[in-house]
């Protein structure tokens, strides 16, 4: 019946609020951590499910953040996705609502959506991932490796959209998209209607530097 409990949890977990880390959670989270120090692997296997997005437009419309990031660290810990207004987890089976996540820390390169700035440190979150002898397999999760340039649509609590549809690489040409008229004018580009490079290869979405530019205009991020 736990482990029944656990991968409903899992399932819905990168769209279920989560709350600001405090002392008490904190605490708690290593609590948790050292009891599941020791002893078998459990192995949990879980496939989240994500609203699929017909078009940018709609995927823009349900995103707070559009970032290009540098990947810069990598960790998994156990995150508790069940928190409510007060800041008190809710009483859960199992391990009182948390679960391991892998968290990757991010720099922001370039901002075309969202109240954060260049050269800020975000982390970016998937459910999925082991602690001590609990390892949750996550199909939908992606692995990033440190260095890697990406394009993320995120949700405000740092959980990609969808990871099928919101992640894309930014080629380095397009280093600084907003100056793009001025590499036009020298003939370095023809358009803008080249579609970027998806992460995921299962992408029925086709997103180019025009999108990026409309999206950066629509919120005053030019």
């Amino acid at each position: 019946m736990k482990r029944i409990l656990l991968t409903m949890i899992l399932i819905i977990a990168a769209f279920v609020l989560y709350g600001c880390s405090n002392a008490s959670t904190s605490i708690i989270a290593d609590e948790i951590a050292h009891e599941i120090d020791n002893g078998e692997i459990i192995i949990e296997h879980i496939s989240g499910f994500y609203p699929h997005y017909l078009s940018i437009e709609t995927l823009d419309m349900a995103t707070n953040y559009v970032v290009q990031v540098e990947i810069i660290d990598k960790r998994t810990e156990m995150l508790n996705t069940w928190i409510i207004d007060s800041g008190e987890p809710i009483p859960s089976d199992h391990y009182r609502g948390y679960s391991p996540h892998t968290v990757h820390t991010v720099r922001v390169l370039e901002v075309f959506k969202g109240d954060v700035e260049i050269g800020d440190i975000m982390d970016i979150r998937q459910s999925g991932g082991q602690v001590g002898n609990l390892k949750v397999v996550n199909s939908n999760m992606i692995d990033f490796a440190l260095g890697d340039e990406l394009l993320m649509f995120l949700n405000p609590w740092g959980y990609p959209m969808n990871p099928t549809q919101s992640i894309y690489s930014l080629p380095a040409i397009y280093a600084n998209p907003f100056s793009l008229s001025l590499y036009d004018e020298i003939g370095r580009f023809e358009d803008y209607s080249a579609p970027l490079e998806s992460f995921h290869h299962g992408n029925d979405l086709v997103l180019t530097i025009g999108d990026l530019l409309q999206i950066a205009e629509d919120n005053n991020r030019r």
